[in-house]
């Protein structure tokens, strides 16, 4: 933190600079420093930008952070603008694989954070876009846009549809097996089956685990280990609740739905 906090203040002019502090701030939940230093990230680089004439990055490194650090601080209005800017560059013709990959995760993110909305469904792709005819389930970027879907088809019961999805997620390739898990256990919960699911949930945890950890917002757009306590109050399983909880505490902290987690445990043990 000290380290973080010198480097934000000797290199003011340094766009990457500015971002790089924020590993640190995003690692201990510090996100009004994460939204402050990435917006200064995003006024070097924009001013750059302007004097090459070019428009400001909208859906980007800079603006994908600062939209996670909103969303945790709760400022919705803010993280729904930023939002909507890489949705439309998203849907542009010329729109990068990168700028796609960035739109998928803040989409998943700020849903899956938030809860449903009625802003949710303004933020999906058309069948014909470049994404979806991809086709191919090893892409991150396609990962997270169809795990959302089809946590969305869990959630309002549309079960056949969630099951034709999470059968697209390949068993070979990490994300993509732990959001096949994921999926599967929340259709075997959803089908009264809740032993065999969190049992899925908990394999999902452990294979989350054995991957490299990242300083940023979550790669796995429903953190593993949030999932499974979420999961676990909803069962009454309290002892075990708390026990995964704490483990999502410890990597990811100060996350809001953790937060909203924790509270409702503690709601429930009362």
């Amino acid at each position: 933190l000290p380290a973080a906090n010198a480097y934000s203040d000797i290199a003011p002019n340094a766009a990457h600079a500015q971002h790089m502090t924020t590993h640190i701030f995003v690692a201990l939940g510090q996100w009004d420093r994460v939204v402050e230093n990435n917006i200064r990230a995003m006024s070097v680089q924009d001013a750059d930008r302007a004097a090459r004439g070019r428009e400001p990055n909208a859906c980007g490194h800079y603006s994908s952070w600062r939209h996670y650090g909103h969303l945790q601080l709760g400022q919705v209005a803010e993280a729904e603008a930023l939002m909507n800017a890489c949705h439309a560059r998203a849907m542009s013709d010329d729109a990068s694989t990168g700028e796609v990959g960035y739109f998928t995760s803040m989409r998943g993110l700020h849903v899956l954070d938030l809860g449903p909305s009625e802003s949710a469904g303004t933020w999906d792709l058309p069948a014909d876009h470049k994404l979806l005819a991809a086709g191919d389930a090893r892409w991150a970027s396609l990962q997270a846009y169809l795990f959302l879907d089809a946590y969305r088809a869990v959630e309002d019961g549309r079960l056949s549809d969630a099951r034709r999805i999470a059968a697209r997620f390949p068993r070979d390739d990490d994300h993509g097996a732990i959001y096949r898990m994921q999926l599967e256990g929340l259709l075997e919960i959803a089908g009264g089956r809740t032993d065999a699911g969190l049992a899925l949930l908990r394999a999902s945890t452990d294979a989350e685990a054995a991957l490299p950890f990242a300083f940023g917002p979550p790669e796995i757009i429903k953190p593993t280990y949030e999932l499974l306590g979420e999961r676990l109050v909803a069962a009454g399983r309290i002892d075990e609740a708390r026990e995964a909880l704490r483990t999502a505490e410890g990597r990811t902290p100060g996350r809001a739905a953790l937060t909203t987690a924790v509270a409702s445990l503690s709601s429930s043990a009362s």
